[in-house]
């Protein structure tokens, strides 16, 4: 089978939580999402959601948490169709701790779970939310005014909240950029799944606008029948990448790894060694061709996964296998 190729999008950021490939050439062409790009509701969320930053676009930069929640992520909320309870209390580790939201399906499950989440039991929300200001850094701890509650590391608050709530999704954002971590999914919060919203809205595109439509609306979060559809594409995701796995397998012992060991035999010829290989020689041969075969892999999944410098384009990138691979 031949391996298709790989579309780099600047539009969205996958560390795991999904296989890139599902991403970039299976949903595409899945039903779910034909269907919602046909929709006109995607459409007109699409407009309401660009007009909604146009407007704020040159205030959003200087606002603060709460502003940045109120002027532009709370709007965004409700165009993706939930309901939900600010400021939810919840416990771990012997601590308190508040998820800015839990989110909900609609109004009557929302009214019916104030009493619930005062109990810690938030087994009626679709997920929990954090948002911070505009443009915070996600994975850093800092010290910045605009910082109204806790300055403390977004992805460790996100990964806290996931863990005593219970609850299977969370939404973490600062307006531009919007992740999706999963408590049953993720082995480590170092997984998630990132669109920059401001990219899809000043790309006019509605198929990149799918990226997060479908991704972060109400819809995605709820289970019908038997699984929602975040918990379906994560399903095809692992069943897709698992038969990728199982072709590139083959494809690497029967064709990759015969030509970079004929790159050995023909050094050595070119290199003046005439004599027939032995079985020494030959295992030699094999052996160095498995190491540099896995190391070539492993820096190659370091780059994709953003684990060396690749965005450093006068630096590590300009030698990097990231660049070869482009050209």
């Amino acid at each position: 089978m031949e391996q298709p190729e790989l579309k780099i999008s600047s539009i969205y950021k996958n560390t795991g939580l999904f296989a890139d490939y599902f991403l970039s050439e299976k949903l595409p062409s899945e039903r779910v999402w034909q269907s919602t790009l046909a929709n006109e509701k995607t459409k007109e969320v699409f407009e309401q959601i660009k007009s909604l930053y146009e407007i704020k676009k040159t205030l959003l930069p200087s606002f603060n948490e709460a502003q940045t929640e109120n002027e532009f992520i709370r709007p965004a909320l409700d165009l993706l169709g939930f309901s939900y309870i600010v400021q939810t209390p919840t416990r771990a580790l012997g601590r308190s701790l508040t998820p800015d939201y839990a989110l909900f399906a609609d109004e009557n499950i929302k009214d019916k779970a104030y009493s619930e989440v005062r109990e810690n039991n938030y087994s009626s929300a679709l997920a929990i939310a954090d948002a911070k200001y505009w443009e915070r850094p996600l994975d850093k701890k800092l010290r910045d005014s605009r910082d109204t509650l806790t300055n403390q590391n977004p992805t460790f608050q996100i990964a806290s909240y996931l863990i005593a709530t219970k609850v299977k999704w969370a939404i973490l954002t600062n307006g531009r950029f919007w992740r999706l971590y999963s408590r049953e999914y993720s082995q480590t919060m170092g997984e998630y799944f990132e669109v920059d919203l401001v990219k899809i809205l000043e790309s006019n595109n509605l198929e990149d606008f799918l990226y997060f439509y479908l991704f972060f609306r109400k819809e995605a979060f709820q289970v019908v029948p038997a699984e929602s559809l975040l918990d379906q594409m994560v399903r095809e995701s692992i069943e897709y990448g698992a038969r990728l796995q199982e072709d590139l397998k083959k494809e690497i012992f029967e064709k990759i790894f015969i030509y970079f060991a004929k790159g050995f035999t023909d050094w050595r010829k070119s290199n003046g060694v005439t004599e027939t290989e032995t079985p020494e020689t030959l295992k030699e041969i094999f052996d160095n061709t498995l190491i540099l075969l896995y190391r070539l892999l492993f820096i190659l999944y370091a780059e994709s996964r953003d684990l060396l410098p690749v965005k450093e384009r006068s630096g590590y990138y300009t030698k990097s296998l990231a660049k070869v691979k482009k050209r």
